[in-house]
């Protein structure tokens, strides 16, 4: 869970003296605690810190551009330490001005958080976490399962029962992104503001969507500059279209932060919409790009784990609207023994009508043939009894709009091939797949 310390009381500014200033940013050059929330030995005097409210002016000319926060929020919420704080403003202001915004983000203090805290964890923890000199413990990938189905077999019959678990309530085995850990690419922090050419596209819609949700930080105005930051910077010739991923990755981090922020401030997080998330998503879809400029095996292996992390993050709150045609996420879970939570991710999705299905009329056969070839063993059979079953009713009801019924066909031929593994465990179950499958194909002729 998330660790808070006691609210900073406010600082009264003051002219530090020379020693002061002298001591103080001795200090910065080495007081950084990475990782731990800032204590009061960590806080400097309120005699070295500036004027807040010059700090504000100063922070809002000179940081807020890769701040996705504009006022510093991050930084206050995050527990940054007065030191710290000067340390990153010095590249880009004098040390006095660095005092004034220290002195401003202190201002904003209220129950600051780990910086390496990951603010929207599935559960609140990551499972199976030990401290690193020890090793992990049982089967996380099973335990997850379990406590999704109470047992390890599948015994889902309804696709009513499935549709209604939400991911978002079981620890995963792994870290989604943490807020801030610098030099490295796994965390929210921006490195880099939003470059011109994407605040200034189609007449600077998206320049003005960010400065009008800052207006009026509502929801709507949110999902408005995410729906424009998406136009701006997909489709031939923009941004996230060329083939040198990193622009396009630090630009869809920095719109993922401010949508990020903007639940961490309301301080609900229950219902982020789909188009909130599918920044989340597309930033692990730039981050497993970065593979292509990786000059190592590990950093190739760092870009798969931030899309992977930052894909479950995204599908946690909407497992309905983003699907896998190169199986990223899928893949990296299985590379990493996580059979049964790629399993979950194809079945769940498959039992939903959101985005995803909207948008492609064949989504539902295509995680049918996911979850067949994702089962195992012990519930193949049932998996796929679930499958066609699921196919069935939803074909009985007629062909979904827009549907291709020679690609639908191939989906389930596909399936079927995978389903043929598990039809000698139990000859009666296996000839009752077979009736559905012969169903399947009746419909979609």
């Amino acid at each position: 869970m998330i660790q808070t310390t006691a609210r900073a009381s406010r600082r009264v500014p003051r002219h530090p003296t020379a020693l002061g200033v002298a001591v103080f940013l001795v200090a910065v050059g080495c007081g950084e605690s990475p990782g731990g929330p800032a204590g009061p030995e960590t806080r400097a005097p309120p005699e070295l810190l500036g004027n807040p409210v010059e700090g504000e002016k100063a922070f809002l000319t000179s940081c807020a551009p890769c701040h996705a926060s504009r006022d510093g929020f991050d930084l206050a919420a995050f527990d940054f330490t007065d030191f710290d704080i000067v340390r990153r403003a010095l590249a880009h202001v004098d040390s006095a001005t660095g005092r004034d915004i220290a002195a401003h983000i202190d201002g904003l203090r209220e129950t600051p958080s780990r910086r390496t805290a990951a603010p929207f964890q599935p559960d609140g923890r990551i499972r199976g976490d030990r401290p690193a000199h020890l090793p992990p413990v049982g089967d996380q990938d099973m335990e997850f399962w379990v406590d999704v189905f109470g047992t390890t077999g599948f015994p889902i019959t309804d696709a009513a029962q499935l549709r209604a678990i939400d991911p978002r309530d079981f620890a995963v085995p792994f870290a989604m992104p943490l807020w801030s850990i610098e030099g490295s690419e796994e965390d929210w922090m921006p490195d880099n503001a939003l470059p011109p050419e994407v605040l200034d596209a189609d007449g600077g819609a998206l320049g003005s969507a960010i400065a009008a949700y800052y207006g009026d930080t509502s929801e709507a105005r949110l999902v408005h500059a995410m729906d424009v930051f998406e136009t701006a910077t997909t489709g031939p010739g923009r941004l996230c279209w060329r083939q040198d991923p990193v622009p396009c990755f630090d630009a869809r981090r920095w719109m993922a932060s401010l949508g990020g922020q903007h639940y961490l401030r309301v301080g609900d997080e229950s219902g982020i919409p789909a188009e909130v998330a599918r920044v989340w998503w597309d930033v692990g879809e730039s981050a497993i790009a970065l593979q292509s400029v990786a000059s190592s095996d590990e950093e190739r292996a760092e870009a798969f784990r931030i899309g992977a992390s930052w894909m479950w993050l995204a599908y946690s709150y909407q497992p309905e609207a983003f699907r896998e045609p190169a199986e990223y996420m899928g893949t990296f879970l299985r590379e990493h023994g996580r059979y049964r939570m790629a399993l979950f991710a194809a079945l769940r999705r498959m039992v939903g009508d959101g985005v995803a299905h909207r948008e492609h009329p064949d989504q539902f056969l295509e995680d049918g043939r996911l979850a067949v070839r994702r089962s195992d063993g012990e519930v193949g059979l049932a998996v796929t009894e679930f499958v066609f079953g699921h196919h069935a009713a939803r074909l009985r009801a007629g062909l979904p709009p827009g549907l291709d019924t020679a690609r639908a066909r191939d989906l389930v031929e596909e399936t079927w091939a995978a389903a043929r593994a598990y039809r000698f465990q139990d000859p009666t179950r296996w000839a009752a797949v077979t009736t559905l499958y012969d169903e399947v194909i009746r419909l979609l002729r």
